[in-house]
């Protein structure tokens, strides 16, 4: 498959007047620039504010650490989908390589993601979830020791996102991830891994910031009795009536 790429402004290119397409072509090639260097400025702010990092200087190398890391990982990526075993495993025994919202990738994407380029601007190497599917259940007095652990869906997975294209996502296989950590260790320093996890546990911090901003927000939005935005209707006094 071919990558969609986002088109952000639109030029008419001259036909003939090689003069006036080099102007428009620097022109462009200046746009992307700004566009690139403010990017990289809102990576190191959060690299900084999530406590990552503590100067614009330890950002940079923080930057290209994760970029060296995504490197490698697309080896490994491309060896799991020459895999013709971990390509038809559907239980999770070997490792997933995702690409964009959850289609499998072939080889051709990855070495179309070799010529692309990764994006080194993206400062999250981890992508994090958490699936909260509350069951009355799970709300009772004696299962008060697995609030926070009942009915949670996990997915978590290495991201390595393509310049100006999709992400691609690799996912542990079940087994503790023991043979994921094998691939990793394969292709990835002892350094890179001990990077790896020194990161996970930043990305657990973000994703705790965020599930206690959503706690409160949920909170307030039941004391007022407000509803979801795909429910809001029954707010209203009088349900509307279909167009």
């Amino acid at each position: 498959m071919k990558f969609s790429h986002e088109t952000r402004e639109t030029e008419k290119w001259p036909s003939s007047d090689p003069e006036e397409f080099g102007h428009v072509e620097e022109k462009r090639l200046a746009r992307e620039n700004r566009r690139k260097e403010r990017r990289k400025q809102e990576a190191l702010r959060f690299l900084m504010e999530s406590g990552r990092t503590k100067n614009p200087e330890d950002g940079e190398k923080y930057l290209e650490t994760i970029s060296q890391v995504r490197r490698k990982l697309i080896s490994l990526m491309e060896e799991l989908v020459a895999d013709e075993q971990a390509v038809s495993d559907r239980i999770g025994l070997y490792p997933q390589v995702v690409l964009g919202r959850g289609d499998r990738p072939t080889l051709a994407d990855l070495r179309e993601l070799r010529e692309m380029g990764i994006d080194q601007e993206h400062p999250q190497l981890w992508y994090l979830e958490r699936l909260l599917q509350p069951h009355y259940s799970h709300l009772s007095p004696e299962h008060i020791d697995g609030r926070g652990l009942q009915g949670i869906g996990v997915r978590e997975g290495l991201c390595v996102p393509a310049q100006d294209g999709p992400r691609f996502l690799l996912y542990p296989d079940i087994n503790g991830a023991s043979r994921t950590v094998r691939g990793l260790r394969r292709h990835l320093t002892e350094e890179e891994v001990n990077f790896i996890k020194q990161d996970y546990a930043f990305a657990l911090r973000d994703l705790a910031r965020e599930a206690g901003a959503l706690a409160e927000r949920l909170a307030g939005s039941a004391g007022q009795g407000k509803f979801s935005f795909d429910w809001r209707s029954l707010s209203e006094k009088e349900s509307p009536q279909p167009s």
